[in-house]
This record gives structure tokens, C-alpha cells and sequence, in this order.
């Protein structure tokens, strides 16, 4: 697992008293009888470590959708600091045929 499902399980058992044994990434917050007000808690915390706001996290959720959810949240912002590298196997992936028009149109004005 990524260090956003480490991030997600420590808080869960560090600042709301979760046991490790009970998580698993399929674990839903619902399942751990998490209220409302402890997944804000848990909003919060995310929000005051890392400068994210944890957005579309619900009691359906699981543990690897909070994850994913902070990790998908996490990388642009680690772009904008130059944490991470420039180009990676995503970047490279095919362009859309809207975004290879406007790829061909900046191109032909240089």
C-alpha cells in the first residue's frame, strides 16, 4: 500500500482509537462505526498534516478510497512544489483529440 493508506490507517488508530487488527483497505468507515463527527475529525486531521482538504470521503468509503482520494489530491499539489518529477509514465499517456488540437495549435504558433 501507498504512504496515503499508511497516512489514513495511523490516524485511524492513533487519533481515533481504531485498532489495527479491524482495518484493511476493503474496511469501510461505516464498518469501524464511524460517526459523522469523528470522519470530520478525521477530515480535519488530514487537512491540518497535509494542506488538504479531503473531499468526497463518506462512511460508505473504504480505507483505500480515502487514500486514493488524498493521493489523487496530494499530486498536484506536490507538482506545484516540484516534489515530483515533471514527466511520468501518466504524462506520456495518449492525448485526448480535444487536448492534441490545442497541443498542435500551441505548437504551430512557436
Amino acid at each position: 500500500m501507498c504512504a496515503t493508506y499508511d497516512d489514513i490507517v495511523g490516524i485511524l488508530v492513533e487519533e481515533l482509537g481504531q485498532s489495527r487488527e479491524e482495518l484493511s483497505p476493503e474496511t469501510t468507515f461505516r464498518e469501524l462505526g464511524i460517526d459523522s463527527l469523528a470522519l470530520l475529525e478525521l477530515s480535519v486531521i488530514v487537512e491540518e498534516r497535509t494542506g488538504i482538504l479531503l473531499e468526497g470521503v463518506t462512511h460508505g468509503s473504504s480505507i483505500a478510497e480515502a487514500a486514493a482520494a488524498l493521493g489523487d489530491a496530494l499530486a498536484p499539489a506536490a507538482a506545484r512544489s516540484g516534489d515530483r518529477p515533471l514527466s511520468t509514465a501518466d504524462d506520456r499517456a495518449p492525448l485526448k483529440a480535444g487536448n492534441q488540437a490545442l497541443s498542435a495549435a500551441g505548437e504551430s504558433g512557436r
